[in-house]
């Protein structure tokens, strides 16, 4: 369902899960830019090599995401598709840093990851099982008007690129295929986090066994005439990029039995 009215960039507590596209996922949301670099340096692929076969199938997230950025957005989105619960909440000394923890679930046997962010932007490292040793940092800003008089992201994103299709698909200018779209709603929340209006999390995520980079920024957008918590993210590997939207569906709390309801 659509995000409930009190869900905000500030507060995304409770469960939420992927919204599932009509096709395969690993099908969806890949869309690779190819910046003038040469992509064929070594040690980079733009696409994941085929198993070995004496590999026993075992994955090793160091050399996996080095065979090409499409296994690892395929990865990130296939375990989207779990049910992840978010406890947001102030530090105890500065109201203005979050703490956004998250875990998630998946049914299938497959162990889920843990996202912890701190909103301060500093680097703090993370062992991942499914991405490897990483160092992250996120934080909150806000936006301002722009050339057309709409109000969008104003940062200075962290992906070294300078290609312009990907930060307008971080703005929320276009989609992935360059098409014009609505983009990012500007909350009115944030007045404390300074000048500027509306109010977004920029994540940046470093690889510390590859060489890929990845920077998510999360908001709230329209979605066929509803509202949806969504994450727009950039992969970059040596002057390839990968880009994805992911949409999150809210999961209601389910009623508790009463206490005569219960079957002993």
């Amino acid at each position: 369902m659509a995000a409930p009215a009190d869900a905000s960039i500030k507060n995304l507590n409770g469960s939420w899960t992927m919204v599932r596209p009509p096709i395969p996922p690993v099908m969806r949301g890949l869309q690779p830019v190819r910046s003038q670099r040469s992509t064929s340096e070594p040690g980079t692929s733009p696409g994941p090599s085929a198993p070995s076969p004496n590999n026993n199938n075992q994955s090793n997230p160091a050399r996996d995401t080095q065979q090409g950025m499409g296994w690892l957005l395929r990865k990130a989105i296939s375990l989207a598709y779990i049910t992840a619960e978010v406890k947001q909440y102030a530090d105890s000394e500065d109201p203005k840093i979050m703490h956004i923890d998250i875990k998630q679930y998946v049914t299938g046997g497959i162990e889920g990851t843990t996202e912890n962010r701190t909103t301060d932007w500093k680097t703090r490292e993370h062992q991942d099982h499914i991405f490897g040793r990483v160092e992250g940092q996120s934080k909150f800003f806000r936006g301002s008007k722009s050339a057309d008089g709409k109000v969008r992201p104003n940062l200075d994103w962290a992906t070294e690129t300078d290609n312009e299709q990907i930060k307008k698909f971080l703005n929320g200018e276009v989609l992935k295929d360059g098409s014009e779209c609505d983009g990012w709603i500007v909350e009115n929340l944030g007045e404390e986090y300074g000048e500027g209006e509306g109010l977004w999390l920029q994540s940046y995520v470093r690889s510390l066994d590859s060489t890929w980079t990845a920077e998510q920024i999360w908001g709230f957008e329209i979605v066929n005439g509803e509202r949806y918590y969504s994450r727009r993210i950039v992969v970059a590997n040596n002057g390839t990029y990968e880009m994805a939207r992911m949409i999150y569906s809210y999961i209601p709390p389910q009623p508790q039995p009463e206490e005569d309801e219960i079957i002993m």
